[in-house]
């Protein structure tokens, strides 16, 4: 990136590190550490109607590639949910970019 840092999605442990320039250890920017994004359980809950999985907009499921965009947002690209969500980083949850809503 321009401020030297770097961008690591892991994909092992569900999340997006940024590195600066003298970070050795980094800090999640998106995802949360070890923390899977879970299917939904169309069982669990068969009287109620269905609710997003747990961590919808917060966690990931397998990001493979990262990128930022012009506005600073975190583009990831998360091969087990098939979609490209960006996160605003503030806490707010991502937002889904493709496929389109």
């Amino acid at each position: 990136m321009a401020d030297g840092s770097l961008l690591v999605a892991d994909f092992g442990n569900n999340c997006v590190v940024q590195f600066g320039t003298s970070d050795d250890k980094g800090r999640v920017v998106a995802g949360e550490t070890g923390k899977l994004l879970m299917d939904i359980d169309y069982l669990k809950d068969i009287d109620k109607p269905l609710q997003p999985a747990e961590g919808e907009g917060f966690r990931l499921k397998a990001p493979v590639d990262v990128a930022k965009d012009a506005e600073g947002r975190v583009l990831v690209l998360d091969c087990a949910s098939q979609r490209i969500q960006a996160f605003e980083g503030s806490g707010q949850p991502a937002v889904t970019v493709m496929p389109p809503p």
